[in-house]
């Protein structure tokens, strides 16, 4: 496997790691030398499936940023099997951080990846990344009964706009893969899907933003039609889109949502 620009490569006990070369080695090798201690303890959890286990790995001194520690668990035989033949997800995913780092954009800084196989075929692959702290879901805002404030539908417009004007799309774009901090910064996570073009295709974009709006007009309320109009327009307006309405139309009618 080629080696990512920006990284180096090592093994740290039965792992052969992919580490980012500008990241001194601190506290956190130890996650690398054994990662599955880092995973035992459920009141850590962010989410456990038969997919994926993702894991808070505090840091051990005050003003350190703790670590999230993500375990792809192959629950689907499906994307063991592609796996096999192909970089794993969190392979991908680490080097899409990069990428949308290198952008600009606001990510969760990548550590670390790597992955257990035995003869080619994939058991687990983990990812270390620091933590984005006072967050919460997108998901979880949405179904606060008050209205949006203009400044984060501005802020979140914006963010998708960057991502699409820099030639990204993300792939997996749901409400719960987004973060708010108490600033109002949004933050993209989850970065198995993210693909990247010279100049992303109208319908990519669209289907992007359709995930992204299905999931916030489900979990919101009557406010949230006129959230999700106001979204579609200042996302048009940051990307130099004079066709906001007919966005609007394409987007509402991907993601089997209407206004009204």
């Amino acid at each position: 496997m080629a080696r990512t620009p920006g990284t180096r490569t090592e093994r740290i006990g039965q792992w052969v790691w992919t580490t980012r070369a500008d990241e001194p080695p601190t506290w956190w090798r130890a996650v690398l030398a054994d990662p599955e201690p880092w995973l035992r303890d459920p009141s850590r959890h962010f989410k456990n499936s038969r997919n994926v286990t993702l894991a808070r790995v505090p840091s051990p001194a005050p003003g350190q940023p703790g670590l999230v520690l993500r375990r792809l668990n192959y629950g689907r035989w499906r994307h063991r099997f592609c796996d096999a033949f192909r970089p794993s997800r969190a392979q991908r995913a680490f080097r899409s951080a990069l990428a949308l780092e290198a952008a600009g954009l606001p990510v969760a800084r990548a550590l670390a990846v790597a992955d257990l196989r035995r003869w080619r075929w994939p058991v687990h692959a983990y990812l270390l990344s620091h933590e984005i702290p006072h967050t919460g879901t997108l998901a979880q805002w949405a179904r606060q009964p008050a209205p949006w404030p203009r400044p984060l539908i501005a802020a979140l417009a914006d963010l998708l706009a960057r991502l699409h004007a820099a030639g990204f799309i993300h792939g997996d774009l749901k409400a719960s893969n987004v973060l708010m901090a108490t600033d109002g910064q949004p933050w993209l996570i989850d970065f198995d899907g993210v693909r990247r073009f010279t100049r992303v295709p109208r319908a990519r974009a669209v289907a992007d933003l359709a995930r992204l709006m299905t999931g916030i007009l489900e979990a919101g309320g009557t406010e949230m039609p006129l959230t999700a109009a106001r979204f579609l327009k200042r996302y048009c307006a940051a990307r130099e889109l004079n066709d906001w309405r007919e966005w609007c139309r394409e987007v509402l009618a991907g993601g089997g949502s209407g206004l009204g």
